[in-house]
């Protein structure tokens, strides 16, 4: 028995394709069938299409940025947890973390992970 490979388009030949059925007003069954792919699949890439389109699904590319970006977010928090209790010493009660946090805005306070 023959082992099938799964055929993978571009991101650009699915647009295209997209393309033909929603500017060019072909049937999702004649454009499948002019471009020798199965109906169902062009059908999903134009809802993909159309949920980015409308802002409810990110592209790749954005969805990889964003994650990046969380990834960041989590590791400056957890590094400003860490600089406020190195700081507990110097800086007492309620003011300890409001004159941390200024010091750290101005920048007239370093932490040595950022050196």
């Amino acid at each position: 028995m023959e082992k099938r490979t799964r055929r993978r388009y571009t991101r650009e030949f699915e647009g295209e394709a997209v393309k033909l059925v929603t500017e060019q007003h072909y049937r999702i069954r004649e454009a499948a069938e002019s471009l020798g792919i199965d109906a169902k699949m062009l059908g999903k890439w134009k809802r993909e299409f159309e949920a980015e389109a409308a802002g409810k699904r990110l592209e790749p590319s954005k969805r990889e940025e964003l994650m990046r970006l969380r990834r960041e977010i989590k590791t400056l928090r957890q590094k400003h947890e860490i600089l406020k209790k190195a700081a507990a010493p110097v800086f007492q009660g309620e003011e300890r973390d409001r004159n941390i946090d200024e010091l750290l805005e101005l920048g007239t306070v370093t932490p040595t992970w950022a050196a």
